[in-house]
């Protein structure tokens, strides 16, 4: 198993628990042995499926290297938490002006894709 999925597996606890990775932790999975889900797999496919990870596992060094994919990462991510912190606040805020009831008045002009706002 590649080293970063398998530290981070095997170091993971309900408290650190993120579905979250970089790309950088996708690194080698799966290019040193087959999963368990595929053990039936005759050998010739086995095989197969570990030179497929090796391919894909250099094309993600390629656009991790050549492409920043590391700080595009960091950017989006960094981004996305401050948008669901701004979101949760103005839900928050409008929850304690309009009470616990449910009957809070959503601010005008926000719609989220997932229809919360």
């Amino acid at each position: 198993m590649g080293t970063s999925y398998s530290l981070y597996m095997t170091e993971m606890d309900d408290e650190s628990f993120s579905p979250i990775f970089k790309p950088v932790h996708a690194l080698g999975v799966f290019t040193e042995y087959v999963p368990p889900r595929f053990s039936g797999m005759d050998e010739n496919w086995r095989n197969k499926f570990v030179e497929a990870m090796k391919w894909e596992d250099s094309k993600l060094r390629l656009y991790t290297d050549k492409c920043q994919l590391e700080r595009w990462f960091e950017t989006v991510h960094g981004v996305a938490k401050k948008v669901v912190a701004q979101a949760y606040a103005r839900q928050t805020a409008s929850a304690v002006k309009g009470g616990t009831n449910g009957n809070a008045k959503k601010p005008a002009g926000e719609v989220f894709a997932d229809g919360l706002l």
